[in-house]
Parts: structure tokens; sequence; C-alpha cells
């Protein structure tokens, strides 16, 4: 959550949420007394992404909320090795959903889509104000990935 600051993490051995309401300097540093090795599933708003995803191996459903989710932001999920090699599931909840983001996502999905590397299954799209992307970057993200679900609503569910 981006206000107040938050942190929700689910995993096979239970759940470790955080809230504060006045701004830490590093709220994802409480991630480190934890063992994350088993979280599956992360909601997060974007800043240090990729120092997040390093500590999270088992990570299957990665949801990003409000704001314009960058292709520099996303470009942790494209970093070799892979981070998150189980990842299966993208979604993306009140998010500006950009020509240039989706375009930097479909990049993503290609490289993730190498032998090398973990394939995504899923893109998810979710926005409550009914502010989608076009068909036509649908389509795009459609040539990338099996599975684009775009829905109005205001939770994303059925993420693993």
């Amino acid at each position: 959550m981006s206000s107040p600051k938050g942190l929700h993490l689910l995993g096979d051995d239970g759940s470790f949420s955080f809230r504060s309401y006045t701004a830490p300097h590093n709220l994802y540093e409480e991630l480190s007394l934890f063992a994350t090795g088993t979280v599956c599933k992360l909601h997060l708003p974007q800043d240090r992404l990729s120092r997040v995803l390093e500590r999270l191996p088992a990570l299957e459903a990665f949801v990003i909320s409000q704001g314009y989710p960058s292709p520099k932001f996303l470009s942790a999920l494209a970093k070799e090795p892979v981070l998150c090699p189980s990842l299966k599931t993208i979604a993306f909840l009140d998010c500006k959903m950009t020509d240039k983001m989706v375009y930097g996502l479909e990049g993503i999905l290609v490289k993730r889509g190498l032998p090398t590397a973990a394939r995504l299954r899923r893109v998810v799209i979710v926005n409550r104000k009914r502010d989608l992307p076009n068909h036509h970057l649908i389509s795009r993200l459609r040539s990338s990935i099996p599975c684009v679900d775009v829905r109005t609503g205001d939770e994303v569910l059925d993420l693993l």
C-alpha cells in the first residue's frame, strides 16, 4: 500500500504485515528479519522492486497497485539470473496502463519467455475507474503471454 505505507506477505507457514503512518527510511528492510523463501504472493507499490524480489524466490503472483508503473520499474523482472523463477502472474490494480508501460511489459514478457528464464502465464489488469488499456494494447500483450485478464473492479482475485 502506498498510504499508509504497508507491506503484507503471505506464505505457506503464515503471514507478515507491517504498516507505518510515518514514512520509514526503507520500508522493506523488515524483510531481512523473516524467512521469505516461501512467500508466494506480493502486493506492492512502486519502489525498490529488485531488492524485494531478490528475497522472494517462491513468488508466484505479484500485484502492483496504484500509480503509473514504468518500464524501468518492471525491468527488475527481466534481470539475469531470473528473479522469482516461480512467477506466473503479474497483476495491476488501479494502475494507469500507458502505451509506453505496455510496450515495456511486452518486452519483459518476451525476455522471460526465452529458454533461460521463467515464463509468465498471466497478466491481470483491474481498475475501479474503468480506465483500462485500449483493445490494441491488450492485443499486443496477448501476443506475448497466454492469458490477459482485463476487468473493472476494486480487487484482484484468484491469482494463484
